[in-house]
């Protein structure tokens, strides 16, 4: 199963990525990078995608790339990546980010928003199912 998602998250991840791609005139080395991190990805060498996740957020920084399409996928790209690390409060974070930008960039309706709000939505179902078992082994602790 797990393969499974994280074949579809590339798939997702590569489909946004392509996508922007051809709408809109990309920096080339965000791309690159980008690409690595999504193959680094599809090869399940999660820090090797961070590694180049990071350095994606570094290189929009450094050219004031603040609030750009390449941005907001790298955002998201980088929250899943956190997500398959099972750092969900850090993946959460990036996610909040990735949707407040692409919701400003490309409109409240457009499917990439869509996406977005989906890996937010299944990261905060993750979150939820560990509040909801911790609860329920302090509920049977105490009955």
């Amino acid at each position: 199963m797990k393969a499974f998602s994280i074949a579809f998250a590339v798939l997702l991840l590569f489909f946004c990525s392509t996508a922007l791609a051809q709408q809109e005139k990309l920096d080339p080395t965000w791309l690159e990078i980008n690409q690595k991190m999504v193959e680094a990805f599809g090869e399940e060498n999660l820090a090797k995608a961070k590694e180049y996740g990071e350095k994606a957020i570094e290189y929009l920084k450094k050219n004031n790339m603040n609030e750009t399409l390449e941005t907001a996928t790298t955002l998201n790209n980088v929250g899943m990546v956190y997500y398959y690390s099972q750092d969900l409060p850090r993946a959460a974070g990036y996610m909040v980010q990735a949707l407040a930008l692409r919701r400003k960039l490309l409109g409240p309706d457009h499917m990439e928003v869509g996406a977005t709000c989906r890996n937010l939505a299944e990261i905060y179902k993750s979150q939820a199912a560990i509040f909801f078992n911790e609860a329920e082994r302090i509920q049977a602790l105490h009955e």
